[in-house]
């Protein structure tokens, strides 16, 4: 074997681990959705941490997380009714908005937004980074 064709092994296993774990990202963050569903507020924020904001009405309560790779975002995310847009700077430009929707101090359901992943088999793996804590099966 070569070096050049060495060199180039290394760096296609190199992408392939990269995107093992945005996989199994992707896979967690689908587990949160029903894995969570009943878990109470106190578990929620054991396993999340506090929210960066609240809302609620009636008996329906929603705690507001953002997820990211730890990279940042320097741009803004757009939703209206003609369609999503994203403007980037220099950072990651995905992240993951989610919304713990709880009813009777338990959770109802998970919903994720925003520029979740960057390929079609790790859709919302930016959402995994939060929810980890939360389906470890240790």
């Amino acid at each position: 074997m070569s070096f050049r064709s060495g060199l180039y092994a290394a760096f296609a296993a190199v992408l392939l681990l990269c995107g093992c774990a945005q996989y199994e990202r992707a896979q967690t963050a689908g587990y949160a959705k029903t894995m969570m569903v009943g878990m109470p507020k106190e578990e929620v924020l054991a396993c999340m941490g506090v929210p960066s904001r609240k809302a609620q009405e009636g008996d329906t309560e929603v705690w507001f997380y953002r997820s990211t790779n730890g990279l940042g975002t320097s741009g803004s995310y757009k939703y209206s009714s003609k369609g999503s847009s994203f403007n980037s700077g220099s950072h990651s430009k995905y992240f993951c908005d989610i919304n713990i929707v709880m009813r009777n101090d338990r959770v109802d359901r998970v919903h994720y937004n925003g520029p979740t992943g960057d390929w079609m088999f790790a859709k919302d793996d930016q959402c995994g980074y939060a929810v980890q804590h939360c389906v470890d099966n240790d």
